[in-house]
């Protein structure tokens, strides 16, 4: 199984890909769901995907995805390593893999906003908007 260390070296290995909805391709095409699926690709982890969906989610059809398949954890609990699950509007519908660097945790997600995947300080607005925090998916 890898490392929670693992987990974010691969994540930032995709910082710089272009976003693009439903995109599955490091390098080239990555949406938020895509950097989860494609770092859990690339580590051997369990990973589930879904596509065909939109780009604004249900009250909770995003966030129950990663109920079904992860291990919540507290808020309080969040470390470098796990998947947060944050809103983008009214409902959850974004993600990102947590990081950490010498000014505290950092968030790596592949933003709209931004137009490509990134690294940025998690910062007090971002975590206001987590509604779960998950294990990264492992195989048992």
């Amino acid at each position: 199984m890898p490392s929670n260390a693992e987990i974010v070296a691969s994540a930032r290995g995709m910082v710089g890909t272009k976003w693009r909805h439903q995109g599955r391709v490091p390098g080239v095409a990555l949406d938020c769901a895509g950097l989860i699926v494609c770092v859990g690709k690339e580590l051997d982890c369990m990973y589930y995907d879904s596509t065909g969906y939109q780009r604004e989610s249900a009250p909770e059809g995003f966030v129950q995805y990663f109920r079904e398949h992860g291990k919540e954890i507290p808020l309080a609990r969040m470390h470098a390593g796990a998947v947060l699950v944050l809103t983008d509007h009214k409902y959850p519908c974004h993600c990102g893999i947590i990081g950490s660097n010498a000014h505290g945790l950092t968030l790596i997600h592949a933003y709209a906003f931004r137009r490509r995947v990134i690294e940025e300080q998690l910062t007090r607005e971002w975590i206001m908007r987590a509604v779960g925090c998950f294990e990264y998916p492992r195989t048992t």
